[in-house]
């Protein structure tokens, strides 16, 4: 059996449906917590996921490091429970402790948190080369690599040459997802393609600018030919089978399942500059003009051009953050444990 250990404002995520009505604390992380489980369970039927340490039982458990950081007061329904508290209780368990780390949570710790939460586990695990490399900075060096896994709903439906001419972005309107750079390259993409946003500054709370991020939606809105407020996981599927081509220039994310997604339908996408540049089947291009002369230049490919690279970059998904491949880390990680 596998416990997966997370927080209970992360349970009871249901990806048919958009995120404004899931429990409180859905998005990202809670549709990550969704799929993991499913990746789990399918492999392992037994795994069950868990909100208190005291209820480990399992020879294996995963530790979700955001479970640490969150504020010490209660949740309706639930018990408050400090970091401290939580550590306490693992410490004392004889399961096999493997913390997942698919996030940068580690290096937002205090330092003692940090060495407290370390010294307990057995197994650190990271999703990529870029978030190993930040992550000895903090002395944490790991060579085991575990996924954020995307469902294989997202792989193509249909013939490259069918889908319509038009770039998406997605992502929660803030400047953390570098959301001013977007209205700059939609800006310079009018009139060449469409122009799609799925994505609302409603879902995300942001105070470093006194007109918070509704000021950034109003702006974006207005050069996107197309807004889809918001989308459960069925409609971003179809969105993507639609799509010719993503763009992609968030700065905060490590692994972002965002890009995966858009990767496994099959979509050249087009990032901004980044230590994940070498890792990612995308163009990579530097600032405003040279990202819109790069989704300009792939407007221009033949359709047998672009088919091969959706096929090429699908491909590269499926080995490398698909159900499977998480699996398969999994396994690794596993025997390393073992």
């Amino acid at each position: 059996m596998i416990d997966y250990l997370t927080h209970p404002k992360f349970t009871g995520y249901d990806e048919s449906q958009p995120p404004s009505s899931q429990p409180k604390g859905g998005g990202g992380m809670a549709t990550k917590t969704c799929r993991v489980l499913e990746a789990l369970k399918q492999r392992y039927p037994k795994t069950r996921v868990i909100t208190n340490a005291d209820r480990i039982t399992a020879d294996t458990v995963l530790i979700e490091p955001l479970l640490f950081t969150l504020p010490t007061e209660g949740y309706p329904g639930h018990d408050p429970e400090t970091p401290e508290d939580a550590l306490g209780k693992l410490e004392n368990c004889s399961a096999k402790k493997i913390l997942y780390n698919s996030e940068l949570t580690l290096l937002r710790m205090p330092h003692s948190l940090r060495e407290h939460i370390l010294s307990v586990c057995d197994l650190i695990t990271i999703n990529c080369k870029f978030q190993a490399d930040l992550f000895k900075y903090v002395d944490v060096y790991s060579s085991h690599t575990l996924c954020d896994p995307i469902p294989d709903k997202f792989l193509p439906r249909l013939d490259y040459s069918r889908r319509k001419p038009r770039v998406v972005v997605t992502g929660n309107i803030s400047w953390q997802k570098n959301a001013p750079q977007v209205i700059e390259v939609f800006k310079g993409l009018k009139g060449v393609i469409e122009r799609v946003y799925i994505g609302s500054a409603s879902l995300w709370f942001d105070t470093s600018n006194d007109d918070g991020p509704q000021r950034l939606q109003d702006e974006l809105y207005a050069h996107t030919d197309r807004v889809v407020h918001e989308a459960a996981t069925p409609q971003m599927v179809d969105e993507f089978h639609n799509a010719r081509f993503g763009l992609w220039l968030a700065y905060h994310d490590t692994f972002a399942s965002g890009l995966h997604e858009m990767l496994m339908a099959g979509m050249p996408v087009v990032a901004a500059k980044h230590g994940l540049a070498a890792e990612i089947p995308a163009w990579s291009a530097s600032g405003v003009r040279a990202q819109v002369d790069a989704i300009k230049r792939l407007v221009d490919e033949t359709d047998d051009a672009l088919e091969e690279q959706s096929k090429q970059i699908s491909e590269w998904s499926v080995e490398t953050v698909s159900y499977s491949a998480f699996q398969d880390q999994l396994k690794d990680v596993l025997n390393a444990v073992w």
